[in-house]
């Protein structure tokens, strides 16, 4: 997987709903920033959080299953239509001081062309936001950018 563009897409639209939320961000140059980032979307890391912290399992759960639902819609396309989705991950998201605050699933979306794929498109809320609840998340859309923010109980360091 390659970040050049989309990683940098990733980083800015995380820490700036981080941000709006009041989270301080510190000195941590935008460098050190797209480095954690591209780190967190490693499986090895994944994986290895998910092992180190059960706890977390319910919300992994989650992720992965909105994860999923933004996938199904990479590949959705027809003659009439195209997919409402151009990419989807998820990750733990890693702050500066080496904690895990936040489950982040991002998705790249194609902006919708047609009153039928901005249907199918708010369908497609409707259906990640059934998903994620009754957990607390933050989901926003700023231009073709979704993030869904789930926080994570606990905070252990890496």
């Amino acid at each position: 997987m390659t970040f050049s563009g989309t990683g940098c897409s990733i980083l800015r639209m995380i820490r700036d709903n981080l941000f709006i939320d009041g989270i301080d961000r510190g000195d941590i140059s935008f460098d050190e920033e797209v480095e954690r980032i591209m780190l967190a979307f490693t499986p090895t890391l994944k994986n290895s959080l998910e092992q180190q912290h059960p706890e977390w399992r319910p919300l992994v759960e989650k992720a992965k299953q909105a994860t999923g639902l933004l996938k199904n819609h990479e590949i959705q396309a027809d003659w009439n239509s195209l997919p409402l989705v151009e990419y989807a991950d998820w990750c733990f998201y890693p702050e500066p001081d080496g904690t895990f605050l936040y489950l982040a699933v991002y998705a790249d979306l194609i902006v919708p062309r047609t009153e039928q794929e901005q249907q199918r498109q708010d369908k497609l809320f409707r259906e990640l936001e059934a998903i994620i609840q009754p957990n607390l998340y933050t989901l926003r859309q700023r231009g073709n950018d979704l993030i869904l923010l789930l926080r994570l109980t606990s905070s252990p360091a890496r």
